[in-house]
């Protein structure tokens, strides 16, 4: 075969340029039909909550003159807080109360996720996923009006209020360009892989 080099690999590109284009054109095809036809669809929607220690709004709803008041020690309190807030909604009770026998409680905590926004932050981002958009919607703002109930049922001095609710949902699964293009990068490099496989072993005399 002689030695390989850039100039070698690029020769032999250019000589077999049509195979690599139709193996390009094949793959891209079949990912856009897959994304289009087969594909199951996956929406997302979100929602959040805002918890708190309760003496911060105690303190806060005295008037504007005396927000100064809040004390480092009850933001701290309200970021620690927030912490065990995640580990209530982790609880099975209250995906039970929302799966009305529509779902078990591991198909519905499988199509929730909460986190915190940030470490720094009092809010808790409510994700739901489902291949229906609405339902997912639905999912994300009942989820964050029941949390509030439980946050306060098992903290009775915390603050929970919900700060946002899903309007919209969007599409997360397929992203049928991403998929299209990334099936299109893997048919040229299979392609040239298999170029490559049968000029090495081709030995006739050149």
């Amino acid at each position: 075969m002689g030695d390989v080099s850039l100039i070698y690999f690029l020769q032999l590109a250019w000589k077999k340029l049509w195979f690599l284009i139709l193996f390009m054109i094949v793959f891209a095809i079949g990912a856009f039909s897959y994304c289009k036809f087969l594909a199951t669809p996956v929406y997302n929607a979100s929602s959040s909550i805002l918890v708190t220690n309760g003496a911060i709004v105690t303190q806060y709803e005295t008037g504007p003159n005396q927000t100064d008041s809040i004390s480092s020690t009850d933001i701290t309190a309200s970021l620690s807080l927030a912490n065990t807030v995640i580990d209530i909604l982790k609880t099975p009770d209250i995906y039970l109360e929302l799966s009305e026998g529509k779902y078990t409680y591991s198909e519905l905590k499988s199509l929730i996720e909460v986190e915190r926004r940030g470490n720094n932050t009092l809010f808790i981002d409510i994700t739901a996923s489902s291949t229906d958009g609405k339902e997912a919607k639905l999912i994300a703002n009942e989820f964050a009006k029941a949390s509030c109930k439980y946050v306060t049922k098992f903290i009775p001095y915390a603050k929970a209020n919900v700060a946002s609710t899903a309007l919209n949902f969007q599409l997360v699964f397929p992203s049928t360009a991403t998929i299209t293009a990334i099936a299109a990068m893997f048919g040229v490099v299979l392609a040239f892989i298999i170029v490559f496989i049968a000029d090495s072993l081709n030995q006739s005399i050149r």
